[in-house]
């Protein structure tokens, strides 16, 4: 369930998976999360957003409490809507710290097929910067953009060195073709990674990667339907892990594709469906090649002019 007063917004997700592979001693686990926004205009075309994902996640006899950084962001947008800057802090104030007994559990954040809500611990202070724009030729809209993360450094594990990732850039070029009642679009962004340190020590370089999202939304009568394909190509990287906890999410090379349909049944009440294939290739760490498809279905009644109802399975 999810309301939204004023710029104020609350959404409870909640998820579960279950493993089956033998040499896992972790065989399920779930996690539940809280994600809570704000936003407010301070004056004209200047917004200040603060958010908190409180997330919790309990296995077979691990629990981790705490999860998820405050992140709070001043956002300016020109009268015409196509130029776009921020500026935001993240709060070192989500749990960062492990015992022995929770490396475990801990490591199933950054396991990308999982795709869970809050997918990391804490972390430091961390400072971001970004800037966007657009323009409009006919009925093609043309974007391009950049961000810059300032990274700070934390303890993972008591008593022991500290870690700080590595600063992050990206940039941006989209595009969007509306046409009748066809809308296409596509996104490239290029990331690079800074070196990781332990320390102070350089201990791990991700390096870069590059990732296209690309998506054809149809309408027919009433209904909705969407395909879409996203493609990631990264560098190998060298491996690392530390007290046996991998340090950083070394995200690999992966595709996703899959569609969806999105019905009105009546003006507060709408259906859904949407299937998808996910696939993750092996790498350099030494971890194999993944998959996995979902199907689900789901249903947003619309309860007053603030409070809607969302059911997903």
């Amino acid at each position: 369930m999810s309301s939204n007063l004023d710029g104020f917004e609350q959404k409870f997700f909640f998820q579960y998976w279950k493993i089956e592979r033998k040499q896992e001693t972790v065989n399920w686990f779930r996690q539940n999360s809280f994600p809570i926004f704000f936003q407010y205009e301070l004056v004209d075309n200047i917004m200040v957003s603060a958010s908190r994902s409180m997330a919790t996640m309990k296995s077979n006899d691990q629990t981790l409490r705490g999860l998820g950084d405050t992140k709070v962001k001043f956002n300016y947008q020109s009268p015409t809507g196509y130029f776009r800057a921020s500026a935001g802090v993240s709060l070192p104030l989500g749990k960062n710290i492990l015992k022995g007994g929770e490396i475990e559990l801990a490591n199933k954040l950054y396991h990308e097929i999982f795709e869970v809500d809050v997918a990391r611990l804490g972390q430091g202070l961390n400072l971001e910067g970004a800037l966007i724009g657009a323009v409009t030729l006919k009925s093609i809209l043309l974007s391009a953009g950049m961000n810059y993360q300032r990274t700070g450094g934390y303890h993972i594990i008591k008593n022991t060195f500290s870690y700080n990732p590595g600063d992050q850039i990206q940039f941006l070029l989209g595009g969007q073709i509306d046409k009748h009642r066809i809308t296409c679009r596509n996104t490239l962004i290029y990331r690079n990674y800074g070196v990781d340190q332990i320390g102070g020590i350089k201990s791990f370089e991700q390096g870069s990667e590059l990732e296209w999202h690309s998506s054809l939304m149809v309408n027919v009568l009433k209904t909705q339907i969407n395909f879409f394909l996203d493609h990631r190509w990264r560098k190998p990287s060298p491996s690392v892990t530390e007290f046996n906890f991998q340090m950083d999410n070394a995200r690999r090379n992966a595709r996703k594709l899959g569609f969806g349909l999105q019905y009105p049944m009546m003006p507060t009440l709408t259906i859904s469906a949407r299937f998808s294939d996910y696939y993750i290739a092996s790498d350099e760490l030494g971890r194999g090649r993944s998959s996995a498809q979902q199907i689900s279905m789901g249903s947003r009644l619309q309860i007053t002019d603030y409070t809607k109802l969302r059911l997903e399975g």
